[in-house]
């Protein structure tokens, strides 16, 4: 057997890369699994952040994670366990007491009715619609049809439904079914916080209706944080993946897809060794693999257009702080610090964030969503040591920036942001990182100076399009499929893209049936 022919490469191995290995290998397919970097995971990964304190630099939420992936690639046999299921969102308020909002619509509906009953009412019905456009939307993906077809075949009322949460932005409906501010935040900041939209972006009701979908059905599996956190993810991963007879290599940069007559031949290491197979999976971005690996040359000029467009001057930072203790949250019962909390404490908030960053500047007071994995997983620090993990959308990049300058204001508005809330932080903070949309681009590889690849935009996503040509996980070259999360309507660590691209392989690789006659 030739060792450098195979039946699949895989390039890239972050979650989606390791899921598409997998689910190959399962099939008897033989798989090279091509990663760049000297480990595995790619943006799912826990570092030291200063000294003694570890934390998720990148990703640093993974309760999306699909049970699909889970079942398929055996990750509980491989090691794999969860803690903190079915953990509520809290929306975290300055002026009054935050609002715990389950993944369980029963606990999330009790949980505001606590403070008006008129908006438990409104939320019943809110979360039945979600429900029902999220399984008209998924129905579409799964069939292989369009959601333009979906639709055209669905019931008048999910027709009028549909047309109502498409054209419409999620500030809007929320303006009009709840009087909470902190509810109606919540829900802005959950439909755009992985896509950058402004909140009254039509579609951006959609995008929410999957992400609580999403995160209902994980509750519902009992499928929450992997227990060791990201590094617990991907070791389960990576001991899946060679028990199927994956062949892993790290420490390996592509330099180029090879192709011939429209058709994927094979990839050229960095280091001089090529590698055929008839099939390639790019887990990375449409313009990495496309416009990058593959080349211009052999994409259609429409194509190439597209890829080039300029990526929005936006996208997401992080700030982690090393805390020598737990910091002090208005409000909160220790069991809820294991939750992710919210800030973003009404629409205006969200809008001004994202107005702002379309400027080119930092919000002043910037809405996030912040974790603190040490309570999690208590290995990650010393006994009564901590870090807080945060993820800061709507952050401007401009080239002209001093790195050092752009860090230290997203450090000070996030600083801002949490002393009301949590008085003691900065009293507490020892040190830690802070990363800009430049610094992640650099570090992760997130085209588009955010996490979630680029700030999509979502009716392309919906409909599977990412570029002239690029529907769904195809590219327009033959053998050629992609797995990044950019193909996926989800902001979320889910798998989802990569196994869907491995089933896409699985399908075109199938001997054709033969008619018998007799």
């Amino acid at each position: 057997m030739n060792p450098s022919a195979f039946d699949v490469l895989v390039i890239g191995g972050g979650l989606n890369g390791l899921v598409a290995a997998i689910t190959l290998a399962r099939a008897k397919r033989r798989v090279a699994l091509i990663e760049a970097e000297a480990r595995l995971g790619g943006r799912i990964v826990t570092e030291e952040v200063n000294d003694g304190f570890k934390s998720a630099l990148c990703v640093h939420e993974l309760g999306m994670l699909a049970p699909k992936v889970v079942q398929s690639c055996r990750l509980k046999k491989h090691g794999l366990t969860f803690t903190d299921t079915r953990l509520p969102a809290i929306a975290m308020s300055a002026a009054g007491r935050p609002l715990a909002i389950s993944p369980l619509p029963k606990r999330a509906i009790a949980s505001i009715a606590a403070l008006s009953q008129r908006d438990a009412a409104a939320y019943a019905q809110f979360l039945s619609d979600a429900a029902r456009l999220a399984r008209l939307i998924l129905g579409a993906r799964k069939k292989g049809v369009s959601l333009e077809g979906a639709v055209a075949r669905a019931s008048q009322a999910d027709k009028a439904l549909f047309d109502l949460w498409s054209r419409a932005g999620i500030a809007d409906l929320a303006e009009h079914l709840f009087e909470m501010p902190l509810l109606r935040g919540y829900l802005c900041f959950e439909a755009v916080r992985g896509n950058n939209l402004h909140p009254r972006t039509p579609g951006t009701l959609l995008a929410l209706a999957l992400a609580l979908a999403a995160r209902q059905r994980n509750a519902e599996h009992r499928l929450g944080e992997p227990k060791g956190g990201p590094g617990g993810l991907i070791a389960a991963l990576e001991t899946s993946a060679r028990a199927q007879g994956v062949v892993v290599m790290t420490g390996a940069p592509i330099e180029r897809l090879l192709a011939e007559d429209g058709r994927i031949m094979g990839a050229e290491l960095a280091d001089g060794r090529s590698l055929s197979a008839p099939h390639v999976i790019a887990a990375m971005g449409a313009d990495g693999a496309l416009g990058q690996l593959l080349g211009h040359r052999h994409l259609e000029v429409e194509t190439s257009r597209d890829l080039r467009a300029t990526h929005p001057p936006s996208g997401a930072g992080k700030v982690v702080l090393a805390l020598d203790a737990a910091p002090n949250f208005r409000g909160l019962e220790p069991e809820q610090y294991r939750a992710r909390l919210i800030f973003a404490p009404d629409i205006s908030a969200v809008e001004a964030a994202s107005e702002a960053c379309a400027s080119g500047a930092l919000a002043a007071e910037p809405v996030f969503e912040a974790v603190m994995p040490s309570v999690r997983d208590p290995m990650l620090t010393d006994v009564g040591q901590h870090t807080l993990s945060v993820m800061v959308p709507f952050v401007p990049h401009r080239a002209d920036e001093d790195a050092h300058t752009a860090r230290d204001a997203l450090a000070r508005a996030v600083m801002a942001r949490l002393s009301p809330i949590a008085p003691d932080v900065t009293d507490h903070s020892v040190g830690g990182q802070v990363l800009t949309p430049a610094d992640l681009a650099a570090r992760f590889g997130a085209a588009g100076y955010h996490w979630q690849n680029a700030a999509l935009d979502l009716s392309a996503c919906l409909s599977g399009a990412r570029a002239f040509g690029v529907t769904h996980n195809e590219t327009g070259i033959a053998g050629l499929v992609l797995a990044g999360t950019d193909m996926s309507a989800l902001a979320g660590a889910t798998g989802l893209s990569g196994r869907h691209a491995a089933k896409s392989v699985l399908k075109s690789s199938q001997p054709e049936k033969t008619t018998r006659h007799g």
